[in-house]
């Protein structure tokens, strides 16, 4: 059975989106500065809080 999951291709379909966050995501570290990169990541943060706590 654990063969089968393996073939089925909507185990894979989070694969693309993935790695093009990823690539998107690295691209996006390289120009950025320490400090930006510090402000980057609390926003995110932030926002994900935020998120989650209007999600309720």
């Amino acid at each position: 059975m654990a063969s089968a999951a393996l073939l089925d291709p909507m185990v894979l379909a989070p694969l693309p989106p993935a790695l093009l966050g990823t690539l998107i995501g690295m691209r996006l570290f390289q120009r950025l500065s320490d400090r930006g990169f510090a402000r980057a990541v609390n926003l995110l943060l932030i926002a994900a809080g935020g998120g989650l706590l209007l999600g309720r």
